[in-house]
Protein backbone atom coordinates (compact mmCIF):
# COMPACT_ATOMS: atom_id res chain seq x y z
CA UNK A 1 0.00 0.00 0.00
CA UNK A 2 1.42 3.34 -1.05
CA UNK A 3 1.53 5.99 1.68
CA UNK A 4 -0.38 9.24 1.17
CA UNK A 5 0.93 12.68 2.02
CA UNK A 6 -1.10 15.80 2.81
CA UNK A 7 0.53 19.24 3.08
CA UNK A 8 -0.92 22.35 4.72
CA UNK A 9 1.54 25.23 4.66
CA UNK A 10 4.44 24.14 6.87
CA UNK A 11 2.63 21.03 8.16
CA UNK A 12 2.81 17.65 6.45
CA UNK A 13 0.70 14.63 7.40
CA UNK A 14 1.80 11.22 6.17
CA UNK A 15 -0.32 8.09 6.17
CA UNK A 16 1.48 4.83 6.91
CA UNK A 17 -0.92 1.91 6.91
CA UNK A 18 -3.85 2.95 9.08
CA UNK A 19 -1.96 5.61 11.06
CA UNK A 20 -1.16 9.25 10.35
CA UNK A 21 2.03 11.06 11.38
CA UNK A 22 2.70 14.82 11.58
CA UNK A 23 5.84 16.57 10.34
CA UNK A 24 6.91 20.22 10.23
CA UNK A 25 8.58 21.30 6.97
CA UNK A 26 11.79 23.27 7.60
CA UNK A 27 14.54 24.65 5.38
CA UNK A 28 18.20 24.51 6.35
CA UNK A 29 20.91 27.09 5.59
CA UNK A 30 21.34 25.78 2.05
CA UNK A 31 17.62 25.98 1.27
CA UNK A 32 17.13 22.23 1.37
CA UNK A 33 13.75 21.09 2.68
CA UNK A 34 13.76 18.85 5.75
CA UNK A 35 10.81 17.26 7.52
CA UNK A 36 10.94 17.40 11.32
CA UNK A 37 8.87 14.63 12.97
CA UNK A 38 6.33 15.88 15.54
CA UNK A 39 4.36 12.75 16.47
CA UNK A 40 1.35 10.58 15.64
CA UNK A 41 -1.75 12.58 14.69
CA UNK A 42 -4.08 10.76 17.10
CA UNK A 43 -1.91 11.67 20.12
CA UNK A 44 -1.58 15.28 18.96
CA UNK A 45 -5.37 15.61 18.69
CA UNK A 46 -5.90 14.00 22.13
CA UNK A 47 -3.39 16.42 23.69
CA UNK A 48 -5.01 19.37 21.90
CA UNK A 49 -8.44 18.42 23.28
CA UNK A 50 -7.08 17.67 26.77
CA UNK A 51 -5.57 21.16 26.97
CA UNK A 52 -9.06 22.61 26.45
CA UNK A 53 -8.24 24.44 23.24
CA UNK A 54 -11.76 23.71 21.93
CA UNK A 55 -14.06 25.22 24.57
CA UNK A 56 -17.26 25.24 22.50
CA UNK A 57 -18.55 22.31 20.46
CA UNK A 58 -18.03 22.68 16.71
CA UNK A 59 -20.75 24.54 14.81
CA UNK A 60 -23.34 22.36 13.13
CA UNK A 61 -23.24 22.67 9.35
CA UNK A 62 -26.53 23.11 7.52
CA UNK A 63 -25.49 21.20 4.41
CA UNK A 64 -26.33 24.02 1.97
CA UNK A 65 -22.84 25.45 1.79
CA UNK A 66 -19.86 26.09 4.04
CA UNK A 67 -21.61 28.83 6.04
CA UNK A 68 -22.89 27.51 9.36
CA UNK A 69 -26.49 28.18 10.24
CA UNK A 70 -27.95 28.52 13.71
CA UNK A 71 -27.23 25.56 15.98
CA UNK A 72 -29.72 22.76 15.31
CA UNK A 73 -30.98 24.37 12.11
CA UNK A 74 -32.04 22.00 9.35
CA UNK A 75 -31.30 22.84 5.67
CA UNK A 76 -35.00 22.74 4.76
CA UNK A 77 -35.83 25.56 7.23
CA UNK A 78 -33.40 28.07 5.71
CA UNK A 79 -34.57 30.61 3.14
CA UNK A 80 -33.26 30.34 -0.39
Amino acid sequence: MKSKTYSFGIIRIRQRGKKYYVYIIEKDKDGQRRDHYVGPLDKIVKTYLALGVLEDPPTQWTGRDLNPGPLGCKPSTLPG
